[in-house]
């Protein structure tokens, strides 16, 4: 008697087997340690089957990012859209973001810290297209915050590059107090770093909440 196909839920849990598997081997040995065959090994299948899903280790890594960015973007907007008043909403953004970085410190490793290949390493490839759909995923992330600055600071559309650097500077400060966190090395020089995380990031929202008065808008 024939084999009965596989459902296409069974096809989709396989393949996220493959990317969570793919992710520890990553965060503990680096992209470049990563082959089909340890993945399998950890699966209990063969090399080849890896295959069936995937073409390469590049495009596991590329969809491993994509799923990070999806569900960043997913609590992002969610917490957002719990409340009205824009201070509220930021505050919402802000804490959403950071609550993302320490409760998957492996996906916020991996689509922030470590050196794994990005979309630029993939132009020209035949993984491109792939790539680009995983910057777009990654960039919805950076255009929901622009928006809010945007609003929050009474921007026009002519001030696109205003809007991106203060993006920039609290995404670099935000990135900054995850990552000292996430590898404490805060709590290296801070036994209190809990709270240090949850006032430091409080000031970065009180100063984003100010920013209209740094920036009057004409």
């Amino acid at each position: 008697m024939p084999k009965a196909a596989w459902t296409q839920d069974k096809i989709n849990n396989t393949k996220e087997k493959i990317l969570d598997v793919a992710l520890k081997l990553i965060i503990e040995e680096g992209f470049h340690k990563l082959s089909m065959r340890k993945i399998a090994s950890r699966l209990g299948i063969t090399a080849a089957n890896i295959y069936n899903y995937y073409s390469s280790k590049d495009e596991i890594n590329l969809m491993i990012r994509v799923r990070g960015f999806e569900m960043l973007f997913s609590m992002l907007s969610k917490e957002s859209r719990k409340k009205t008043a824009l201070k509220d909403r930021i505050k919402a953004l802000v804490w959403a973001y950071v609550n993302f970085g320490i409760t998957y410190p492996g996906y916020y490793d991996l689509m922030f810290n470590l050196h794994t290949p990005k979309y630029i390493d993939y132009i020209g490839t035949v993984l491109e297209p792939v790539a680009a759909f995983e910057k777009a995923t990654a960039m919805k992330n950076f255009h929901l915050i622009a928006g809010i600055i945007k609003e929050l600071i009474g921007a026009r559309d002519n001030h696109e590059a205003l809007i991106r650097d203060i993006n920039i500077q609290l995404w670099s400060d935000l990135h900054g107090i995850i990552s000292l966190f996430n590898s404490h090395v805060l709590a290296e020089v801070d036994e209190n770093s809990k709270e240090t995380l949850q006032r430091r990031v409080d000031n970065l929202i009180e100063q984003l909440t100010t920013v209209k008065q740094t920036f009057r808008m004409i």
